[in-house]
């Protein structure tokens, strides 16, 4: 039997909401390249695994203790039998029978090309501060193709965090690259420190805006908070990078940015009274997040118990 070029890797845990319509999507792809898809559960209690058993999907169970982005990532790499390797979240859904082909084609084209990248679009009920958020960004949405690369880059340096933007939302490395550069063990941004690695290595990574998925999040504030939290936990170990030090500029950056929420709402036909149902909403969404952000900068200050109460990973783990 021939080999597959293309390993779709799925991390799975409660996913059920949109599974279903995620792996339809995979296997609604127009492409002549042999593709396998493997899930790597860990530790789902709804219908998940259900799902994933009406698809040509192999499933690989781990405790839910075991999981975190890096490691799980180089099983689903190990346990691969592509020259490339997908990375593909659990609710982001190919939003065309060409996400797939888009995707690689910078790989074919070009060996120098470690990996590559989607655009995101959010989903229909996407709350009014993530979908500015994401439209508005544009290293997530942008519609032009960015070639990444730090060797001989004198901006490489001065816009290091441009450079190094890479999301495992929807993403295909080059599995003989991987065998040199794994990811490490992270809870969080495992993607920017893998493509900050293999950069300063040598090669490329590519944004396709051809290759697009639609993916968008409703986190309440407590979620927000530990999702900012880990952002800047995050950005300081791995990076050395202060997110937001000071206090101070969690009210006036939160205030800024509901004015930002409310030009936008009506940059899309809302009126002034239609914004007064998200004023409070997205008062507490960027409060959570910039308190978050906050707190995450500070983290070498928080007792270790609290610390650990406070992380995202925890929190999943005990989902």
């Amino acid at each position: 039997m021939k080999s597959p070029k293309i390993s779709i890797i799925l991390l799975t845990k409660n996913g059920e909401k949109y599974l279903e319509e995620v792996l339809q999507g995979v296997i609604s792809q127009k492409i002549d390249d042999l593709y396998e898809i493997i899930a790597i559960d860990s530790g789902s209690i709804d219908r998940t695994k259900e799902i994933l058993k009406n698809f040509p999907v192999r499933i690989q169970e781990i405790h839910p203790s075991s999981f975190n982005h890096g490691e799980t990532r180089n099983l689903g790499a190990f346990l691969s039998n592509g020259l490339y390797i997908v990375y593909l979240t659990q609710d982001a859904t190919p939003m065309d029978d060409s996400w797939l082909k888009h995707l690689i084609e910078p790989l074919d084209r070009n060996g120098k090309v470690a990996g590559t990248f989607s655009k995101q679009v959010p989903r229909l009920e996407c709350p009014l501060m993530e979908r500015r958020q994401i439209l508005e960004t544009e290293l997530v949405s942008g519609n032009q193709e960015r070639v990444n690369f730090a060797i001989d880059n004198p901006d490489y340096e001065k816009n290091l965090y441009r450079y190094i933007w890479f999301s495992n939302t929807s993403s295909c490395i080059r599995k003989e690259v991987w065998e040199k550069i794994p990811f490490r063990r992270l809870d969080f941004a495992e993607d920017q420190d893998w493509a900050k690695r293999v950069l300063e290595a040598g090669y490329q990574t590519v944004y396709v805006p051809t290759s697009v998925v639609i993916h968008s999040h409703h986190y309440r504030p407590i979620k927000n908070f530990r999702r900012h939290y880990e952002h800047a936990k995050a950005m300081k170990e791995i990076f050395g990078k202060n997110e937001f030090p000071f206090f101070r500029d969690v009210f006036s950056a939160t205030r800024h940015s509901v004015k930002a929420d409310y030009r936008f709402f009506r940059s899309e036909g809302g009126s002034r009274v239609g914004f007064a149902k998200w004023l409070i909403p997205s008062l507490l969404w960027y409060l959570s997040a910039f308190l978050g952000l906050w707190v995450g900068t500070k983290r070498e200050r928080i007792p270790k118990g609290l610390r650990e109460r406070l992380a995202l990973q925890s929190s999943i783990i005990r989902e």
